[in-house]
């Protein structure tokens, strides 16, 4: 096993390009190291309910982290589109762990700073 040089070791944190979630891949440890680059909703949903992030509160923030990872703009897509697909991508990240606490918790905060965001923005334009 091959642990990275570091102080301090992180299960989860963004890719170094920041586009995706990164997680070390809990279920290989002790006896391997992998980290995986979570962009898509179902890879982030695949990694927690395989338990490749273990532990609450974790789990909540690879909820969140991966929600807001995989909601990166797409080319043409308008503001109806996004907060559709927001929609649907957040309620199947919830249903990942049904039994998680801190993953709606976690998901639902994400949810409403955007909600408060956009109503800011609304806000500014009238």
């Amino acid at each position: 096993m091959t642990v990275p040089p570091v102080s301090v070791v992180r299960a989860l944190d963004w890719s170094p390009s920041g586009d995706a979630l990164r997680i070390v891949d809990q279920r290989l440890l002790p006896q391997a190291w992998e980290e995986r680059d979570l962009r898509t909703v179902e890879e982030v949903c695949d990694a927690i309910r395989t338990l490749a992030v273990r532990g609450a509160p974790a789990i909540g923030a690879a909820g969140a982290m991966g929600l807001a990872a995989a909601m990166a703009p797409r080319d043409g897509e308008d503001a109806d589109a996004w907060r559709a697909r927001l929609a649907t991508s957040a309620a199947a990240i919830r249903a990942a762990r049904p039994t998680a606490v801190n993953l709606p918790w976690a998901v639902d905060r994400l949810l409403a700073l955007l909600r408060d965001a956009g109503a800011k923005s609304e806000a500014k334009r009238s």
